[in-house]
């Protein structure tokens, strides 16, 4: 029997499971949920850690029985970067080779593609970078307004021309969504 189907017959049965979940803000944390219903690749659950009804992928589920539900521990990840610096060290010649221009600071990693006369267009194709600060105005509907400066909770950040911007809490994630992206829209993608 796969996971779906262990899903699907726990969500007709109502039974309680000890799971595993690799995904999310905490991956690998040891939960217990109640299976609604399965769609597609999803798994709609009522999650007894957060006392929510959440959406998790099915592919990131690990089913945890007996002694494994009591004695699991969620794996620490070692992060592949650290910073932009060590991403850059490791991936600047890779980028250029595949016909980016780089622009590296210590806050953000910018890739621009460029036109056909080989000039490079003035906004990056690719960004990630780190804004700990964001702004936020406050109206009241009248006259009065306040404007606050407040520290994202999510301060790593990953865009791409004419694609979803996404924030990330930890740099190696933001990291990886970079490198998906990158190698996604190279202009040059077989080098």
């Amino acid at each position: 029997m796969d996971i779906s189907e262990v899903l699907q017959e726990a969500a007709q049965n109502g039974e309680v499971l000890t799971i595993a979940y690799h995904g999310g803000s905490q991956p690998g944390a040891k939960r217990q949920i109640a299976p609604i219903k399965v769609k597609d690749d999803k798994l709609r659950a009522r999650c007894f850690s957060s006392e929510s009804v959440k959406v998790f992928r099915i592919d990131k589920i690990e089913i945890l029985e007996g002694d494994a539900a009591e004695s699991y521990t969620a794996p620490t990840p070692s992060p592949k970067f650290k910073d932009i610096e060590d991403l850059v060290a490791h991936h600047l010649e890779n980028f250029k080779k595949k016909g980016w221009t780089v622009d590296v600071s210590e806050e953000s990693l910018l890739l621009f593609d460029h036109f056909k006369n080989g000039k490079p267009r003035k906004t990056p194709a690719l960004s990630l970078f780190y804004e700990k600060y964001t702004s936020e105005l406050y109206w009241d509907g009248e006259e009065d307004s306040d404007f606050a400066c407040v520290e994202r909770e999510k301060p790593w950040s990953v865009s791409a021309r004419r694609k979803i911007f996404s924030a990330f809490k930890h740099f190696h994630k933001a990291a990886d969504r970079f490198l998906t992206l990158e190698s996604q829209s190279s202009p040059h993608p077989k080098e």
